[in-house]
Formats: structure tokens, sequence, C-alpha cells
């Protein structure tokens, strides 16, 4: 009878060498990873305000009254109607106006707003991307010869968003 000695499987000792092995060459790696990314970070915040400018016009739309959105006091979030989004320590929404007002007309009061991370911002170009359509909102048409017209429309409330072409 021939005596054969087989070895199955592995010891203790080498399982245990391998996953420390294992362990410090993870340990490497994730010392070269990133922590968080600034330009996600950014661009999700910038489209969450984004977001939140689309709701406010159709709320005011749909529900036929002014909806306000602005900056919270902080900077670090921002509010449609009474209702608060907040965005993180990192987040700040500046907004040179205290307040956009959207009308139920769908137009809004106008203003400008940066979103910034970490000192990166981003301008929110809606327009210049096609998500914001200025050029529907724009009522009546006037020449500049008729600037006095555009003037007493305005003053009159028959026109809210006249544009003078020169």
């Amino acid at each position: 009878m021939i005596r054969r000695s087989a070895r199955n499987g592995f010891t203790l000792i080498e399982t245990i060498v391998v996953l420390v092995i294992l362990g410090l060459a993870l340990t490497i790696v994730a010392g070269f990873l990133p922590r968080r990314n600034v330009t996600l970070e950014l661009s999700s915040a910038t489209g969450r305000v984004a977001g939140a400018l689309r709701l406010a016009r159709a709320r005011a739309m749909a529900e036929s009254r002014p909806v306000p959105f602005a900056a919270v006091p902080d900077g670090h979030g921002f509010r449609v109607d009474s209702t608060v989004v907040t965005l993180g320590s990192t987040v700040t929404v500046i907004m040179p106006e205290p307040l956009i007002l959207f009308a139920p007309d769908g137009s809004a009061s106008g203003g400008s707003l940066r979103v910034m991370v970490d000192g990166r911002q981003r301008l929110l170009d809606l327009y210049q991307r096609g998500e914001l359509l200025l050029d529907e909102l724009v009522s009546k048409h006037y020449r500049l010869d008729e600037i006095t017209a555009g003037y007493a429309d305005l003053a009159a409330g028959r026109n809210a968003r006249g544009v003078i072409e020169h």
C-alpha cells in the first residue's frame, strides 16, 4: 500500500500572511484616492438650485400666485416659498438681489445667482443651455422710436415683459 501525503487547502499562517499583504496594499492605494470631488459637488448643487428655480416657476403658474426664491441667510442653501433646502456647509449660494419672484404668468423678477464650492463657482447659465426660455417670457417687442409707448404700457399694467429693440 502506497501512502500519499496529499495536502488540501492552505495553512492558517499562509492565510494570515496573504490577508496582511492585501490589507497593506489596500491602505497604500486608499491613500491616493481623492477624499471628495469638488467638481461633482458643484455640479450637483447647481443642478439642485436649477431644479428649484424650475419648480418655483411651475408652482407660480400652477397655483396662480407669486412664488419667491431666495438664498438662506447663511448662504448654505435656498428657500422656495417657505421650504428651506440646505446644500451643505461647503456649498454657498450667492444672490446680489434679495430674491427672485416668479409671477403666475411664468415670468420672473430677474436676478442672478452663483453657486460656490470651496472657492470654485458656477454661474447659472440656464438661458445659454436652453433650460430657461427667456424669449417666451417677452410679452411685446418695441422699436426704439416706440419707447414712450412701452413705458406707458408698463405703467398701465398692459405689459410686464416688454423688450426695446434697437
